[in-house]
Order: C-alpha cells, then sequence, then structure tokens
C-alpha cells in the first residue's frame, strides 16, 4: 500500500462543498422531524382528549369513533409528508457520502438535489459547524478508510435506534398496563376495554407501535451491514493484505451504499432532542475505536515506510 492510496477523508469532510452538504442535510431532517413530532402531538392530544372524554358516558361512542377515525389520518395522510421532506434530506446526505468516498452515484437512486436548493437549505442552519462527520481515519488506506466510514454510520444509528425503540416498548407496555389496571378496577368486559380504552388512545399508540417496528427494522439492516463489514475486515491485516481484496473491498463500497441509501428512506431519524443526549457518549466510544484501527493500520504503514 503507498502513501497515494491514503484517502485524506477527514480534510475533505471539512472542507466548505461538504460542510454545505451537511448543513442543507440536516436542515432538510429537521423539517421531517417537526413534521413526525406535530403528528405525535396530534396523536397524544387526540388520545388523551378521548380518553377523557369516555368519562361521559354519553360521549363514549364519540370518543372511541374519533379515536380510530384521527388512527387512519396519521397512519395513512401523514406519513407522505413526512416522506417527503425525509427523501430529500436522504439524497442530500447520499451526495455527501458519494463524494466523500468518491464513489459513483447510483441513478436508480434518484437524481441529485440541484445545488440552488442545497444552498438554499444550507442558509437556514443555525447549529454549531458540522466538522468531522467521520471518524478519523488518517493514514488508513482506502478502500478501508472509507469501509471504516461507513461502518461507523452503521453502528452510530443502528445503536440509536434500537435505544429509542426500547423507550417505545416501555410506553406501550406502560399502555397496556394502565388499560388492563382501569380494566380490573371497574370490572370492564374485553369489548368494554377495547372501546372505551383501546380506540380512544389508538392514535398515539398505534403510532408508537408503528414507529417501533420501523426503527428495529432500520436498526436490524443496519446491524446486518456492519455484521458484514466486520467479516470483510477480520480477514485482512496490513501484512496480509493483497490488491484483489482491497479491490473487492472498493466494488463492497457501491453496494453498501445502495442499502444504508435505502435504509434512511424507511424511517425519520430519532427525535434530535433524544439523539442530544446521546451525542457525547457516543462521539466518545467512537472515537476510541477509530484509535484502535488507527493503531493496527495507520501505524503500520508508517512502521513499513520508514523499514
Amino acid at each position: 500500500m503507498t502513501p497515494e492510496s491514503v484517502q485524506n477523508i477527514n480534510d475533505r469532510q471539512n472542507d466548505a462543498e461538504h460542510i454545505r452538504l451537511l448543513h442543507a442535510a440536516d436542515v432538510e431532517h429537521a423539517q421531517a422531524q417537526r413534521v413526525e413530532s406535530a403528528r405525535w402531538l396530534v396523536a397524544f392530544i387526540v388520545s388523551v382528549a378521548s380518553l377523557a372524554a369516555v368519562l361521559i358516558p354519553d360521549l363514549r361512542p364519540a370518543a372511541a369513533i374519533t379515536g380510530v377515525i384521527a388512527t387512519v389520518l396519521t397512519e395513512t395522510v401523514w406519513p407522505f409528508v413526512t416522506k417527503n421532506f425525509n427523501n430529500r434530506a436522504v439524497l442530500i446526505q447520499e451526495q455527501f457520502d458519494t463524494s466523500l468516498f468518491q464513489i459513483p452515484w447510483n441513478p436508480d437512486l434518484g437524481h441529485r438535489v440541484p445545488l440552488v436548493h442545497i444552498v438554499d437549505s444550507a442558509k437556514k442552519y443555525c447549529k454549531d459547524k458540522k466538522r468531522n462527520w467521520y471518524l478519523d481515519v488518517r493514514g488508513i488506506p482506502s478502500p478501508i478508510a472509507e469501509t471504516l466510514c461507513q461502518r461507523e454510520n452503521l453502528i452510530w444509528d443502528a445503536d440509536q435506534r434500537e435505544a429509542w425503540a426500547w423507550r417505545l416498548v416501555a410506553g406501550l407496555a406502560a399502555w397496556l398496563g394502565i388499560g388492563l389496571i382501569i380494566s380490573l378496577a371497574v370490572q370492564w368486559y374485553v369489548w368494554q376495554l377495547l372501546v372505551w380504552y383501546i380506540a380512544p388512545t389508538l392514535p398515539a399508540a398505534s403510532l408508537a407501535l408503528r414507529s417501533l417496528l420501523q426503527q428495529r427494522s432500520v436498526a436490524r439492516t443496519k446491524i446486518d451491514l456492519r455484521e458484514r463489514i466486520d467479516e470483510a475486515l477480520q480477514s485482512l491485516t496490513p501484512e496480509g493484505v493483497s490488491q484483489p481484496k482491497l479491490d473487492e473491498l472498493t466494488e463492497a463500497l457501491r453496494l453498501r451504499q445502495d442499502k444504508i441509501f435505502r435504509s434512511r428512506l424507511d424511517s425519520a431519524r430519532v427525535p434530535e432532542r433524544f439523539y442530544d443526549r446521546l451525542r457525547d457518549r457516543f462521539e466518545t466510544n467512537h472515537q476510541i475505536e477509530a484509535e484502535h484501527f488507527k493503531s493496527i493500520w495507520a501505524d503500520e504503514r508508517d512502521r513499513s515506510q520508514e523499514d
């Protein structure tokens, strides 16, 4: 492996072009998250209001019907709005990744977002400048450097989605437990539990269940991809790596990126506040792992050059 094979991802990801792409993608993702947050708010308000209406016997039929109608609307109409913003954000993120990793654009995934629209979205970004998006892979040869960046992305996103999914499991368990306690306390029949508790609160419960299944599905896909990367890297060592193996790893970059792209389309990101709570711990853990891989590849390369 020669010095020319090293891809300085760290420098490129911090240049003006790539920072602009990250800012634009973040703005579009934030819009998708706001739409999804509004969906949660509406579902929660309708569920609480409908449940409160059950306390008035004459309003019980209306409460059950309202809950079912609200569920249909939030599960059929609202997702299209979220998907529109999320798709745009994912396309911009794909432009960032393919440009950074220097892999060709796959036209089957869609068209690139025009630069004028990227600039417009990036101008709306008002948070801290996004630098060092991927881990420090300086000195690690290509395509191992790019593969490790994809691996980091997969672990980071899968861990967040798994953590959020467990919160949803806890929420659904609490919802079901409260319903059973109420049912036993007032001695409801099963049909009364379904009509006077399940139906009125169905908007929030169905949204939580849908989100849980989506997050778990995306997380599982990304975990599988990460495990395949680990299998590919496990057989590589600085002393035993061959050009055919590197060529095979290079070809896998585009195929893997396609799967990452499609998994991003399946569900919006976890809530931003939840992400912010995990961010510092995740960054620390990933930096430690980055140093581990650099100790294997970059340090070995430096030693071979000295020899």
